[in-house]
């Protein structure tokens, strides 16, 4: 049979909110409380809560995601180690401080072929750090088997001389991501199943690193080596759009002023030019423009062979939409857990 390759997008409505995917429409709940300090005990919590079959995301996909051990590829190891490792610097540009070139490690307890959730912090390119809420985030990614990655990237200070611009920070997750494939395997990661998440200015780096092969390239990686991503309610996906012709500083001073340095920094101008991942999900919400551009970039994926799919998260804001991950009854624990056991199992990307 032939799969359905259009362009899909889920709607929420307040009160009761009904996620559409596909032909298939379930009704959820949503909730705001709050998960455990504690990181075992509510990893328990979360892996009695947190069915996968919680949201339904296709109806070409299983209606129950696999577990993480469904598929383990030949790049675990039989030995490794399991301890959380913090603060490991990925690279040494000459000039810059070790630890805003960092990540953090979580791994799985007792595992070492757990698949790898590489978490990107938002911030407008200006602010943020990898420990925004990393043991909450930990707790749930692993209670659903996965080893989660948090990286911190160079920031712009506007004013800064020399200054922090594009495509710095893309490079810096870039190389994060190189790390990963060469050394994760040690911690008890599969380096061959990963999953690239970020929010808002983070989302767009990952957009930008999914769709233009550079940057991976310089890593001896492709795009396509990333299994699935996730992009939490980015405007980001048009540069020169989101810029406002020049009037928005947040832009100036992550991307300069040059038209042209916009548009070679627009993920939406990329797709195409490479190999991508397997399964892309992009999370948006608010105004109708910032929903457009969104799913604008998902049917350009899709025409690529991309099995994409684009969540309107509305009336969630723009924090609720990070935030709320992991929270028990939250309608984007929901969808993370099903987008989880569909990834774990996700094919090779596109060729």
């Amino acid at each position: 049979m032939t799969r359905d390759r259009s362009a899909r997008v889920v709607l929420l409505r307040p009160v009761v909110w009904c996620c559409v995917l596909g032909s298939v429409a379930v009704s959820a709940g949503c909730s705001n409380d709050s998960l455990s300090s504690n990181r075992a005990a509510s990893s328990t919590a979360l892996a009695a809560e947190t069915t996968p079959s919680s949201v339904e995301a296709s109806s070409s996909a299983p209606a129950t995601a696999p577990s993480p051990e469904a598929t383990t590829s030949s790049s675990a190891v039989a030995e490794c180690s399991t301890e959380v490792a913090l603060d490991i610097h990925y690279q040494s540009p000459d000039g810059v401080d070790a630890n805003v070139v960092a990540l953090d490690v979580y791994p799985v307890v007792g595992r070492c072929d757990a698949p790898v959730a590489v978490w990107v912090h938002g911030g407008g390119w200006r602010q943020g750090d990898k420990q925004n809420l990393a043991e909450e985030r930990a707790a749930f990614y692993n209670a659903q088997g996965w080893l989660m990655v948090a990286v911190n990237y160079r920031l712009t200070t506007p004013g800064a001389d020399p200054a922090v611009q594009y495509p710095d920070h893309n490079h810096d997750v870039a190389a994060a991501l190189g790390w990963v494939h060469g050394e994760i395997a040690a911690h008890g990661g599969d380096p061959e199943r990963v999953l690239l998440i970020g929010h808002s200015a983070g989302a767009s780096i990952v957009a930008s690193i999914v769709a233009d092969p550079l940057y991976l390239a310089l890593q001896g990686l492709s795009p396509s080596w990333i299994s699935c991503a996730v992009l939490l309610d980015t405007a980001a996906y048009d540069i020169a759009n989101a810029a406002g012709s020049g009037q928005n500083q947040l832009y100036l001073d992550a991307f300069g002023s040059d038209p042209s340095v916009w548009e070679a920094a627009s993920p939406m101008h990329h797709v195409g030019e490479g190999p991508l991942p397997t399964r892309v999900l992009i999370v948006t919400r608010g105004s109708a423009p910032r929903i457009s551009e969104a799913t604008t970039f998902g049917e350009l994926l899709t025409a690529e062979g991309v099995d994409a799919v684009t969540f309107d998260a509305s009336p969630l804001s723009h924090e609720d939409v990070n935030e709320q991950i992991g929270r028990i009854g939250s309608i984007m624990t929901r969808l993370m857990v099903d987008e989880l056991g569909r990834c774990a199992t996700a094919s090779p990307g596109t060729a």
